[in-house]
């Protein structure tokens, strides 16, 4: 496919170069490379390394200017955006990576198939207080337990807010007292 400028012709953008105005690109990763990226920054974020340097350790290591470049715009994208507090849970799930933002009260999303960066549990309905941890089924659906309100809240794949259970109401998230 070659993109159209609004002139008419074929591949020549608004700058006059064949690569200014791309509206289709090839893929950065296959899929068994976007597995393995997926799974080597949530390795490096669960161990504690912050979340830019995790980005900037895989983008020196890319082998191809194209993951580089995708790369360094995700983490311009973490740099440019809300800050990054500190991140206490890492998941993956089909091509995305799921990083609990326990500071800035929020999951941070790598969404790679589609190059881009989101964040949610800051809306009224599903508000996360200290997101601790998370998982992701076999459906996308996102599981976070929620520390200081003693919950589980469950998201969809985009983030939007399905249900809680409340571990007060239903007595499992009980204090044990006298334990240290």
């Amino acid at each position: 496919v070659e993109p159209v400028s609004a002139g008419g012709a074929p591949g020549v953008g608004v700058a006059g170069s064949k690569s200014a105005n791309r509206l289709f690109a090839k893929r950065a990763f296959s899929a068994t490379q976007l597995a393995v990226w997926t799974r080597q920054i949530a390795g490096l974020v669960s161990s504690g390394l912050a979340l830019e340097r995790a980005l900037t350790s895989l983008s020196e290591e890319a082998p191809t200017e194209a993951q580089r470049n995708l790369i360094a715009a995700l983490r311009a994208e973490v740099n440019g955006g809300a800050s990054f507090g500190k991140a206490l849970a890492v998941a993956a799930h089909a091509g995305r990576v799921y990083v609990s933002d326990t500071e800035g009260r929020r999951i941070f999303v790598f969404d790679l198939p589609r190059r881009r960066t989101f964040s949610f549990g800051l809306r009224l309905e599903g508000e996360l207080k200290k997101p601790a941890g998370l998982c992701v089924d076999a459906q996308g659906l996102v599981y976070v337990v929620d520390a200081t309100a003693r919950r589980l809240v469950i998201y969809d794949a985009l983030g939007l807010f399905r249900s809680q259970i409340d571990g007060l109401r239903h007595g499992r998230c009980r204090r044990r007292r006298g334990l240290q």
